[in-house]
């Protein structure tokens, strides 16, 4: 796994989605699928958030802190966030044709996805 420290606060983990979500097109399903919440969820936190009360779990920050993780691992090796966006939304053939925004939804998803881009980085594919 990628080794990158990030620090948020449960403040801080809102706009890291809202963040997220915009700049790879990570639908609010996507999201909420991703930290295994309903949309609904989500919407709840954002709007507490703008209260100024924290509402994000640990278990959730840490899988908002997996999948920031594996994001930057892919513009590290796609070379920018635009080239990451198309690969994300594209099917890919080592991910038996899978989009890796809908692998990702799971913790297993999220290894694959992650071997495969250091699959690429190596030249493995």
């Amino acid at each position: 796994m990628v080794q990158k420290k990030y620090s948020y606060s449960p403040s801080t983990d809102v706009g890291k989605i809202r963040e997220l979500s915009a700049r790879y097109a990570l639908t609010i399903g996507d999201i909420a699928d991703i930290l295994d919440v309903a949309p609904k969820t989500l919407s709840r936190w954002a709007k507490k958030n703008n209260k100024k009360s924290g509402v994000v779990s640990e278990r959730k920050t840490d899988s908002l802190l997996i999948l920031e993780s594996i994001l930057e691992l892919g513009k590290k090796v796609l070379g920018s966030d635009e080239e990451l966006n198309l690969w994300l939304h594209n099917p890919v053939f080592a991910l038996d044709g899978k989009k890796p925004v809908d692998v990702i939804k799971t913790e297993s998803g999220r290894r694959k996805v992650e071997e495969v881009l250091h699959q690429i980085e190596f030249g493995i594919y």
